[in-house]
């Protein structure tokens, strides 16, 4: 059940982020698109644009602690060079670490199945080098789990369907396909003196053993139990190479006699709660990871402990690995850790900064300005709003008060009013917070239970209240108290209706914005009365066919009316203020500094800074109002 209830959280969150960019997920490729399409009809209605177109080991702004943390400076301004604040992949942040291995030169890697990318520190906990990255092509990963080392040093990385080989330096090798047309995770996985490679395969079917030789061919399947209903949830093997897998009800160990290469269960050790991760040091002692505990046992009896070793954490270890010195290394993750152990069970430290400190983002979903000209984060899985000025200094932050029922989800889109108030959209309500010093007091709910599924949530002149639900395919208003004014909108394709309306934003005239996301376009109202009417729209081909807008889910209006709209499959489209298109920016499906991966949401200063949220890359990317990225 732990295990279940573990990786059910991780799968929550991945699935999470696929419902965000569903429709940028449709299709893995696109093809390019000219930054100026030459053809377009602008037909003005009213004023308003009718468009149709066919060696420091402490980076800066951070702070080395003297057990190896590196920890956000207070105050200080962290550099922009790949947006701000720092991406985990280049801090040793850590968010759902796991699998847990050492090189020969003690050196400690992880994996770190929620950031994407395996961690290597040093033995002390300083922070060294990121492997790896989120994608399907050689040397990127898809939920990386285990990790392993042969006895040349190559690295071997689980990853979804298959293991990846790294050179001692880290550079990709090679990638071994598992069971080629079968659908299955590999997990768990472990290297025997021999370079054979063991891992968990995790099929609709079942999960069992499989056992490959070190060219990576298949030499055997040990079949596991009933491992549908009590499925295997880690393996290790003693220095004669035999195989011992824990399962999932907690209750025993099961050893694998190795016959001249066959695997055959040759015993099973009954055990009160194994944990999650096993691990045995050089003289053959059996280790467990247990609620608050590493229990110990002698390689000849696994039945009762011989030593206790306590923890500084509730849960189990994700990962344990023992190097030759008997220190035990393990991975938490909550908190998001690594802690160290001498061979006599006396902790020696824990390192590793989890990715919900102060001044690091999870997965930022929302981003907007204030009046000031800071920036608004909601950080989504870190449930709550950070405050940042526009050169990417930590100011503050805010947390959800949400508890009434329990949010499905927290801090997704934000917003803040002309008198400084900001308001948290969650899941399915808003939050109101005034400030009150230099912290923010909760004020009031708004809206529980009108929503079904809030993705923006936009401040208009008035102080009135915009949301888009993008569930229920409408828009709903209220004022500035919480009290419902109006709403329009329905399923469909026609004027006035959604498919999914997410992004929203205002020009000088009070007209409204609406990123139909799965319409392909961006429909624009002006207002009437208390609500909207149907003005226009953008959508369209360009001149070689290829369609301009694909799956837009953020729009924002610069002080100049320039209409900037983020389509999570092809980058940045500006419009100007009468719709004829000036350029496009910010290339989707990259790392690297002016590139996105998967973003969600655009907001503009008043200085025509532009800031994306670069969702998967936990990050800020900003830009100048001609698309080039900014460093500072």
């Amino acid at each position: 059940m732990q295990k279940f209830l573990t990786y059910t959280l991780n799968t929550v969150k991945l699935i999470f982020i696929g419902i965000l960019f569903t429709a940028c997920l449709q299709s893995k490729t696109t093809p390019g698109v000219n930054s100026s399409p030459s053809e377009h009809n602008v037909t003005p209605s009213s004023g308003n644009p009718t468009i149709n177109d066919s060696s420091n080991d402490t980076l800066p702004g951070f702070t080395t602690t003297g057990n190896g943390q590196v920890v956000p400076t207070a105050g200080a301004s962290i550099p922009l060079s790949s947006g701000f604040p720092i991406p985990a992949t280049t801090t040793g942040i850590l968010s759902f670490p796991k699998g847990i291995a050492l090189d020969k030169n003690g050196n400690i890697y992880v994996a770190d199945t929620e950031m994407q990318h395996v961690i290597e520190f040093d033995s002390k906990g300083n922070f060294l080098k990121s492997i790896g990255s989120f994608g399907e092509a050689n040397g990127h990963f898809m939920n990386p789990d285990g990790v392993a080392f042969d006895t040349t040093g190559n690295l071997y990385v689980s990853s979804g369907n298959n293991i990846q080989v790294f050179d001692p330096s880290g550079n990709f090798k090679s990638a071994i396909s598992i069971n080629p047309g079968v659908q299955l995770v590999a997990t768990n996985i472990k290297i025997d003196n021999s370079n054979n490679v063991m891992f968990i395969e995790d099929t609709f079917t079942g999960e069992n053993i499989d056992v490959l030789n070190s060219s990576g061919q298949l030499i055997q399947t040990i079949e596991v139990p009933n491992s549908l209903e009590n499925p295997p949830i880690d393996l290790a093997f003693d220095s004669f190479g035999n195989i011992f897998v824990i399962l999932d009800d907690r209750t025993s160990i099961s050893k694998y006699t190795n016959n001249d290469g066959k695997y055959t269960l040759s015993n099973t050790y009954p055990q009160n709660d194994t944990g999650l991760a096993i691990a045995f040091d050089s003289k053959n002692n059996y280790y467990s990871g247990n609620w608050g505990n590493i229990l110990k046992y002698n390689s000849g009896d696994l039945t009762a402990p011989i030593n206790t070793f306590k923890t500084n954490y509730e849960y189990p270890p994700n990962g344990i690995a023992i190097d030759k010195n008997g220190y035990i290394y393990t991975t938490y993750a909550d908190p998001a850790t690594i802690e160290v152990f001498d061979s006599t069970g006396n902790i020696l430290s824990s390192f590793g900064t989890s990715i919900n400190s102060q001044g690091i983002l999870n997965n930022p979903k929302g981003i907007n300005t204030d009046s000031s000209g800071n920036i608004l984060v909601a950080d989504t899985y870190n449930k709550r709003v950070q405050i940042f000025s526009s050169n990417g200094t930590f100011i503050n932050l805010i947390t959800s008060q949400a508890s009434n029922p329990a949010p499905t989800q927290i801090a997704a889109s934000v917003a803040s009013d002309s008198s400084g108030n900001i308001y948290v959209a969650d899941n399915d309500r808003i939050e109101k917070f005034t400030l009150s010093g230099q912290t923010y007091s909760f004020v009031s709910q708004i809206g529980l239970g009108r929503f079904a599924s809030i993705d923006k949530i936009l401040i208009d002149h008035q102080n009135n209240i915009l949301v888009s639900d993008q569930s229920n395919n409408t828009i709903l208003k209220f004022d500035t108290n919480g009290n419902f004014i109006s709403q329009f909108g329905t399923a469909g394709t026609g004027n006035s209706q959604f498919n999914a309306p997410m992004g929203m934003a205002l020009d000088s005239k009070g007209n409204l914005y609406v990123a139909d996301s799965n319409n392909s376009r961006l429909q624009i109202f002006s207002p009437s009365g208390n609500s909207y009417q149907y003005l226009s729209e953008i959508s369209g081909f360009d001149l070689n066919g290829v369609q301009t807008i694909v799956s837009p889910i953020a729009v924002s209006i610069d002080p100049s009316d320039n209409i900037y709209i983020l389509d999570c499959m092809r980058g940045v489209f500006k419009y100007n203020s009468s719709g004829s298109p000036l350029l496009m920016f910010a290339n989707s499906g990259g790392p690297n500094l002016g590139e996105l991966t998967y973003p969600n949401d655009i907001a503009i200063d008043h200085s025509g800074n532009v800031y994306i949220a670069d969702t998967q890359k936990s990050r800020i990317q900003k830009f100048d109002q001609n698309g080039n990225a900014l460093t500072k």
